[in-house]
């Protein structure tokens, strides 16, 4: 009996860890187009903006707000996709001006200016800049300088990290930015937040 138990349970581990990889989206490496780039739109991640602009917003207490600099501007119109959840849809747009560098190799596109993200009520002051996407035999990367300030801390300054992998999503959107760990850090504030490596985070618009 207590073999026949044990058989089942394994066998029922086996038919959830299958169903939950049949759930898992499939990816795959994001590819720059083939001519020059001369701008780029990043559909950022609803839910953290949400956050950021109104966390409480019956009763609308403690705003905070994006505030594109540089040169980057809120996009016209909406690039509100209807994939996945109410989480990760991306119904925030920034435009940059881009310079591509193509073909010097690896090959990347430069994105004129950055995004601020502040929510004092939170301790949130997350800023970014010299954004470029960089491509080679490895696959597509959003890189950034990035600075954040961790509660109780002090201003955390990096260079030239990768803040997110840029894939294809099978069934769903094309160049998503997926973070990574820096990336995440960033957006955690050091340890502070909840994303992890691998979150979507918007998708970039060529």
């Amino acid at each position: 009996m207590t073999r026949s138990i044990g058989r089942r349970v394994v066998a029922l581990a086996s038919v959830l860890a299958a169903s939950v990889a049949l759930v898992v989206p499939a990816t795959s490496s994001a590819a720059l187009p083939g001519t020059d780039v001369s701008s780029v739109t990043w559909n950022v991640r609803s839910s953290w903006v949400n956050y950021l602009t109104n966390p409480a917003w019956f009763l609308w207490l403690g705003q905070g707000s994006v505030t594109p600099t540089g040169g980057a501007a809120p996009a016209s119109g909406s690039a509100y996709t209807s994939w996945g959840s109410g989480w990760t849809e991306y119904a925030y747009s920034y435009a940059f001006a881009a310079s591509d560098d193509n073909p010097a190799s690896p090959r990347t596109v430069a994105l004129t200016g950055g995004l601020d993200f502040d929510q004092s009520a939170h301790g949130i002051d997350v800023s970014l800049s010299d954004l470029r996407v960089v491509a080679d035999g490895g696959g597509e990367r959003l890189l950034a300088d990035a600075s954040y300030v961790p509660l109780g801390g002090s201003t955390v300054t990096r260079s030239d990290i990768v803040l997110g992998e840029v894939v294809d999503v099978s069934g769903g959107p094309a160049n998503q930015v997926q973070l990574t760990s820096a990336g995440a850090e960033v957006f955690n504030g050091g340890s502070n937040g909840s994303y992890r490596a691998g979150a979507e985070f918007g998708t970039l618009v060529y």
